[in-house]
């Protein structure tokens, strides 16, 4: 006799392939159905389980209805490579099965002032969360795009405030976030994001010294590395007068973390500004916008005045957000080539002709052939190898890669400052935590191999719980150093708020932390290294995507070394991160 779809739904939550909240949440609709449980269609209650599981899971913002729609793409990816255990056949047409199904049923209707849990608009099922969310995000960003720009500065002008050669694309993209209410600035590393906003804040501070100018980033290491980008450009670059208002005004510029700018309770997520107690804010620039998830840039919208100028930065080909969505992706194809995006193309780290720009070039356009022979060429700053296929591997590649490696001399450095230097030279990129090649095989071995102790001196960590009163946050890196002359071991940060200065930590004041030998590419968005080792697992993974090899391989700056099989590696680079979401069509509409 074959199985309902609940007993088919019920036998892979067993098996660990449907998360807990997936089959608790097509419980929860049944439940609210008119007629009870029994009254929902078998077919329904599968539909709202997978809706449930592609969200909270894959972080899609939906489940499109697409006709070529498999079920395993949708379960949990614990269990990567088994077989699914069930008899149950899924008919080829599953999308159009939970289409009509949707449609049959009065929960999964969208109109209506009523809750609804489940809602269908054309061929995307959406959890109602993620469906209000990105309704509200496309009104609140068609309507800062459809505003009137004003009078855009002469080129001669833009030019004069800057020491630096601005290539034509910089230029556009000064001119219309200068001019328009809403612009968003996209390029690779290098292209010269930080760069150009320093002359757009000149700009308009220039006009009205006074304005309120607010810079915010998703984490505290990408909120640090703006602060530092710009007060380089009004140091080195800027040819402000001393004696200018305008340059007075940009020393004094602090940027903040999204959550403590809109001061946001840790504990309920609710926000200190909002639609009713909005942001004083005249300017708005928000920084690595990759990696801001769906609802929350939602909240960040929801707090900015309308009449508020809102530059957007980041690179729309780096991997999307941990969490749901991939909202600036959206918005750069929405309105590809015309505003309010600006695109910069010319990357001033990684010259055209370099081994990394050829490789991050060939990786960006899926050339999968073409980048393992430019990996594979005799380039200095480039270097292949096979992966491990065991901890022992693991190990002794490692130590091969290590020996007489120049960020060993960490471990010697004298002050904070040098030990954080020379360990910041160089980091191991992994895609996945478990097995062979993941990030915790990879601590285990780097931490051995160097004779660090746990907690001990040259014990590096990231702090991976915000803490807001010691002002430590998420990806934040600290490293232990012992005193020479008391013997205690006190770890040691960068002051975010006070570029130069380190301030340090007992370890038992920590928040939740972990080593930091190697880290995920995920954690390592936002940051730079000299050199970069990405390791690729050997087998083939979900989370292998094109975004995520070029995200690792532009994270280095001079040299990028990569342990990856030829055709895993290749099929990577043919595999883009695509989210299910309907913010794309919504903003063209």
């Amino acid at each position: 006799m074959p199985q309902t779809c609940r007993t088919f739904l019920k036998s892979l939550h067993d098996q660990g392939l449907i998360e807990p909240f997936a089959w608790h949440f097509a419980e929860t609709v049944s439940k609210l159905a008119p007629g009870g449980p029994a009254s929902m269609p078998d077919h329904l209650f599968l539909a709202a389980a997978l809706t449930a599981q592609n969200t909270i899971v894959h972080k899609h913002v939906c489940l499109t209805l697409t006709p070529d729609l498999k079920i395993e793409p949708l379960l949990s990816r614990d269990n990567l490579y088994g077989e699914v255990d069930t008899e149950l056949a899924i008919p080829a047409d599953l999308a159009v099965l939970l289409k009509s199904a949707a449609c049959s049923f009065a929960v999964a209707d969208g109109a209506g002032e009523s809750y609804k849990p489940l809602i269908l608009e054309d061929n995307r099922l959406y959890l109602q969360r993620y469906w209000v969310c990105e309704n509200l995000c496309a009104a609140d960003l068609r309507s800062r795009a459809r505003a009137e720009p004003a009078a855009a500065p002469e080129d001669s002008v833009i030019r004069a405030l800057t020491r630096l050669e601005l290539d034509t694309d910089q230029i556009a993209a000064i001119r219309q976030a200068v001019s328009g209410k809403f612009c968003v600035i996209t390029g690779s590393p290098g292209t010269g994001k930080t760069t150009i906003v320093g002359v757009v804040l000149a700009l308009l501070l220039q006009k009205d010294p006074r304005q309120n100018v607010c810079l915010c980033a998703p984490t505290g290491k990408a909120q640090a590395r703006l602060k530092e980008a710009l007060d380089g450009e009004v140091k080195n670059n800027l040819t402000l007068a001393a004696a200018d208002p305008a340059r007075a005004s940009l020393e004094q510029l602090s940027p903040l973390t999204i959550h403590r700018l809109l001061r946001i309770n840790p504990v309920t997520g609710a926000c200190g500004h909002n639609r009713d107690n909005p942001l004083l804010a005249d300017t708005l620039v928000v920084d690595e916008v990759s990696m801001v998830d769906l609802p929350l840039l939602v909240k960040l919208l929801d707090a900015i005045p309308q009449g508020c100028r809102l530059i957007l930065l980041g690179d729309k080909d780096q991997l999307a957000a941990v969490e749901t969505g991939a909202a600036l992706v959206e918005m750069c194809e929405a309105w590809q080539d015309r505003p309010p995006v600006a695109l910069l193309t010319r990357s001033h780290r990684f010259p055209a002709d370099s081994g990394i720009g050829r490789l991050k070039d060939a990786v960006n356009r899926g050339a999968a052939v073409e980048a393992w022979e430019i990996m594979s060429s005799a380039d200095a700053a480039l270097d292949v190898a096979p992966p491990p296929t065991s901890n022992d591997a693991c190990a002794r590649a490692l130590a091969a890669y290590l020996s007489g490696h120049p960020f060993r001399a960490y471990l010697q450095a004298e002050t904070a400052a040098a030990a954080l230097e020379l360990f910041n030279s160089f980091r191991i990129l992994c895609a996945t935590r478990c097995g062979p090649c993941g990030v915790d095989t990879v601590n285990h071995c780097v931490q051995n191999l160097l004779g660090v102790k746990t907690y001990g001196h040259g014990y590096p960590i990231m702090v991976t719980v915000n803490d807001y009163a010691r002002r430590l946050f998420n990806g934040d890196i600290g490293i232990c150093l012992k005193d020479p002359k008391s013997g205690a071991v006190r770890v040691w940060f960068p002051d975010l708020e006070k570029p130069g200065a380190y301030r340090s930590f007992g370890i038992a004041e920590l928040p939740g932390h972990a080593p930091v030998f190697a880290m995920t590419v995920h954690k390592a968005q936002g940051s730079g290294f000299g050199e970069v080792l990405l390791i690729l697992p050997p087998q083939d993974n979900p989370v292998l995507t094109r975004e995520l090899v070029y995200t690792g391989v532009t994270r280095a700056r001079t040299r990028c070394a990569v342990w990856a099989a030829r055709d895993i590696f290749e099929k990577c680079v043919r595999t883009p991160t695509r989210r299910m979401s309907g913010l794309k069509a919504k903003l063209q509409s």
